[in-house]
């Protein structure tokens, strides 16, 4: 399995300047929890990655679903961590570069 992350910034007005933003983390379940003790997360955006059944709000210091969302549906399977925090020093993050693996399938 791959993942690609895709931000659209809607542009409604001439006047509408594009938006900045820094995504630093994507939070996700897994249908069969048992698997997770054999999953990996690999890419060359990753930083850090946490596979716990229902135990992931947080992977790192800024990347957090601790909001009113995030506890709304959470906690989470995995929670995987990627780029650099803050605005002013963007890494662009290219599609697919996450790639959660396992020896066997592994339906989300």
């Amino acid at each position: 399995m791959t993942f690609d992350v895709k931000v659209t910034d809607l542009i409604a007005s001439p006047k509408d300047a594009p938006d900045i933003a820094d995504l630093r983390g994507l939070f996700f379940h897994v249908s069969h929890e048992a698997l997770l003790s054999g999953l990996t997360v690999k890419g060359p955006d990753v930083t850090t990655y946490i596979a716990k059944a229902n135990k992931v709000m947080q992977v790192e210091k800024d990347v957090t679903m601790e909001g009113e969302v995030g506890k709304s549906v959470g906690p989470f399977d995995v929670g995987v961590a990627f780029g650099t925090p803050g605005t002013d020093k963007p890494v662009p993050i290219d599609p697919g570069s996450g790639t959660p693996s396992h020896g066997h399938s592994l339906p989300i």
